[in-house]
């Protein structure tokens, strides 16, 4: 007997990666307001949250913590909701660098805002990524115990 596979997504949400900062070039894999918008209106899609951080951006594409932190306020201030991905490279976790790079990853995004309430924090395992090494729950948890233990306004 198969289980009952009737699934009803009640809250689903759609989001979208990387907005650019302005409406005026053409990035491949940015896509401007403009577009955005175009879709909320003729698809009706509520876009609402975007990904902003990402490690292979900030790998591949030399994005720095304080344009990541811009890119957050500027989609905050389009009314958009960011989850802005933090987290240390292979490298940086075997020098002990790990609490200064999330927190210097941190204090970029709170030194350019002052309200939280449509910013989420994720924690990514970058340097468990690729690298054969594997996280466990302990280490996983690591981060986020210092950003629970560290008020926000304290870092700016």
């Amino acid at each position: 007997m198969s289980p009952d596979l009737n699934i009803k997504i009640t809250d689903l949400r759609v989001g979208r990666r990387n907005p650019k900062v302005e409406d005026t070039t053409s990035v491949l894999a940015e896509a401007p307001d403009t577009i955005v918008k175009c879709l909320r209106c003729s698809v009706n899609l509520d876009i609402t949250w975007v990904i902003l951080g990402h490690s292979e951006r900030r790998a591949l594409l030399n994005e720095s913590n304080e344009f990541v932190g811009e890119k957050v306020a500027y989609a905050l201030s389009k009314g958009l909701k960011i989850i802005a991905c933090i987290g240390e490279t292979l490298e940086q976790r075997e020098a002990g660098s790990t609490l200064d790079v999330v927190a210097a990853q941190t204090k970029a995004i709170a030194e350019r805002i002052s309200d939280w309430t449509n910013v989420v924090l994720a924690y990514e395992l970058v340097w468990a990524i690729g690298t054969g090494k594997v996280a466990t729950p302990a280490q996983a948890q690591g981060s986020k115990r210092y950003h629970s233990n560290k008020s926000l306004k304290s870092t700016t």
